[in-house]
């Protein structure tokens, strides 16, 4: 009993016999308790509480230099990481909107030619159009239609392959580090725009079935979701469980923020150049830059001890089930799309009942607003084209001034009534889920999407529109 209520530091002075043997010996036991209390904050269930503790990679609050002597600008931080991802973000939102109106021209090339080769005794008139520029011929509700569809075969084809290798790169990034595959996304990605601008300067040998191949590009490696996965696993690594989901709020913020400001860009750019192929470019050497960061400057989060025990520990799940599973169950639980959902069913914690059931109906909220949000971009902004005839410029104002509206909901109306609406816990009070705010939040956020999608149904003038995306967005967040 008494060596137990000793505890470390008593043990020490036992087993040093001298002053410095003790602190060698102290020196160990902090790092090996640093690396346990790294392992353990991945694996509480997120609604419990826990008591603050510092990871390993945790910035220093005092902002003394690190005893290692390591400086600030080579430890994992995820200040250094925002430049690099708010590029990222203005990237994604400048190419959101040309990306859509030239698989518009593409589709509606296709199907002119298509008419023309179907045509006789000079029923139709060739028209010749200029990819890359607005063409008012191709704003017709068949041309909408089919690109609409495209599209979706587009999305189908990178949210599958996505869903089917992001959980298992982002499994490959515990043993092997952040940094090589937030590459491989980017690199995906560039991958990606290369083959629009093909298939935008060479339609007579890439037609628009090739864009099938640009969104196998971005599905095998993830791009987005990967990325995105990635980037709150390096603040993970790199910030104290208390300080996490700040971090998580931060980069949320800061993509919005770039989302919003990126199609600005873009439709300046076209404003000026008058030639899409502009903002591809300008994408490209956004992802060339964002490589060459995590290259040369962004430091490794996870050191290289955590990555020899994440390997340790899939060897021996290996051994384990090599000897109690077949081969063919093996095999399957490699390509198992539904394996990470587990982390929605905690088997360890206080009222599991009521946390299961929230998370499962959170997820699936998030499923639907996601998929719905996402989805309906692209359908939008082709109505748009055809209904009001919008051209790639004022689709990219748009763009921003929509998401720009998002932003202001989450960092001006969300944090306004957390402050003057949410009722403080009193010390010792039990974590019971999200409160009465949370819920009202929700319940009016889901209102607010389906009354501004009411608003694009009934409206037949761009101002009608434009009032009810800004009213959209501004309260779905």
């Amino acid at each position: 009993m008494d060596s137990q209520a000793e505890g470390p530091e008593g043990r020490l002075l036992r087993q040093g016999q001298s002053e410095g043997e003790g602190e060698e010996f102290q020196r160990n036991i902090n790092r090996e308790s640093e690396d346990v209390d790294g392992i353990e904050s991945q694996s509480r269930p997120l609604l419990t509480p826990v008591e603050t503790h510092t990871t390993i990679n945790s910035d220093n609050e005092d902002g003394e230099e690190p005893k290692d002597g390591v400086k600030w600008w080579k430890r994992p931080s995820i200040i250094i990481l925002l430049p690099p991802f708010v590029l990222y973000a203005m990237a994604l939102g400048a190419a959101a909107v040309p990306r859509v109106n030239m698989v518009f021209a593409l589709v509606c090339q296709d199907y002119l030619n298509r008419k023309e080769r179907e045509a006789t005794n000079g029923d139709f008139t060739p028209i010749r159009l200029v990819l890359g520029a607005d063409n008012p011929e191709c704003e017709i509700p068949e041309i909408g239609a089919r690109a609409a569809t495209f599209t979706l075969y587009m999305n189908i084809i990178t949210g599958i392959l996505s869903a089917i290798t992001s959980p298992r790169l982002g499994q490959y990034s515990d043993r092997m580090g952040r940094r090589m595959f937030l590459i491989l996304g980017s690199f995906g990605a560039c991958l990606c725009e290369v083959t629009l601008i093909l298939c935008l300067k060479y339609p007579e040998y890439f037609s628009h079935w090739f864009l099938l191949l640009a969104s196998a590009f971005e599905g095998i490696v993830g791009a987005f979701t990967l990325i995105l996965a990635l980037v709150h696993s390096y603040a993970s690594d790199c910030t104290s469980f208390a300080k996490r989901s700040s971090a998580f709020s931060l980069f949320h913020g800061f993509l919005f923020l770039g989302i919003a400001i990126g199609p600005a860009i873009g439709g300046f750019a076209l404003e000026k150049t008058d030639d899409i192929a502009v903002v591809f470019y300008g994408v490209i050497g956004v992802h060339v830059v964002f490589i060459s960061y995590i290259l040369l400057i962004l430091p490794e989060s996870l050191s290289k001890e955590k990555m020899e025990l994440a390997n340790e520990k899939f060897a021996e799940e290996r051994r384990k089930s090599a000897g109690s599973v077949s081969w063919l169950r093996s095999a399957m639980g490699v390509v198992n799309v539904f394996k990470p959902l587990n982390v929605l069913w905690p088997e360890e914690g206080g009222n599991l009942t009521k946390i299961r059931t929230n998370m499962i109906l959170l997820a699936a909220i998030d499923f639907v607003m996601f998929g719905v949000g996402f989805g309906s971009i692209t359908v939008i902004l082709l109505y748009s084209k055809v209904e009001f005839h919008w051209t790639t410029k004022f689709a990219s104002y748009f763009t921003s001034f929509v998401n720009a509206s998002r932003v202001i909901g989450l960092f001006v109306i969300l944090p306004l009534l957390t402050r003057f609406f949410r009722k403080k816990p009193r010390p010792g009070d039990p974590v019971g889920g999200c409160d009465n705010l949370d819920t009202l939040i929700i319940r009016g956020a889901l209102s607010m999407e389906v009354l501004g999608t009411l608003f694009f149904v009934v409206a037949r003038d761009s101002p009608v529109t434009d009032n009810s995306k800004f009213l959209d967005k501004t309260f779905a967040v």
